[in-house]
């Protein structure tokens, strides 16, 4: 009876979480909020930090590619900025951290420009350049958790 009652393996409450989390996610999502960022809300922060420094929080990023999609412009602006990137999955972590997309990935909301100036392609696959990769920290951070310190959560 002890058996039934005993609380599941860690592993397989963690393979249960990561099947259900919705890793639905593409570049530049919701291109308004975008445009807005790149062209008011980033000058703005920037002009007023010390050094010009920016610092984001991209929480329940997924695979990446709305942190990334952060990151473009701020980098084209030549704006010092760090942006942390959290997810509770692990797996979508880890193809953030690759910064490995499909065709049919950048193909939805990346443009042509930006795709050819911020990846490169291999076979069948684009890459993250790694300025655009070393601009974002990925980790691992439970949305719930208290107190939240998403910035060195693995």
């Amino acid at each position: 009876m002890d058996a039934v009652r005993a609380e599941p393996p860690a592993a397989l409450a963690w393979s249960a979480m990561e099947a259900v989390l919705n890793p639905e996610t593409w570049f530049r999502r919701d291109r308004a909020p975008f445009t807005t960022f790149a062209s008011e809300v980033l000058p703005a922060i920037a002009g007023v930090r010390p050094e010009g420094r920016v610092r984001i929080w991209s929480a329940g990023c997924a695979a990446g590619q709305e942190a990334y999609s952060l990151a473009m412009p701020a980098l084209e602006d030549q704006t010092n900025v760090e942006i942390v990137a959290t997810d509770l999955s692990q797996r979508a972590l880890e193809k953030a951290r690759t910064g490995i997309f499909t065709q049919f990935e950048v193909q939805r909301g990346l443009s042509a420009r930006r795709l050819l100036n911020w990846f490169d392609q291999s076979e069948d696959m684009w890459e993250a350049k790694p300025r655009l990769r070393s601009a974002i920290t990925f980790s691992r951070a439970n949305l719930l958790d208290e107190p939240l310190r998403a910035a060195g959560s693995t």
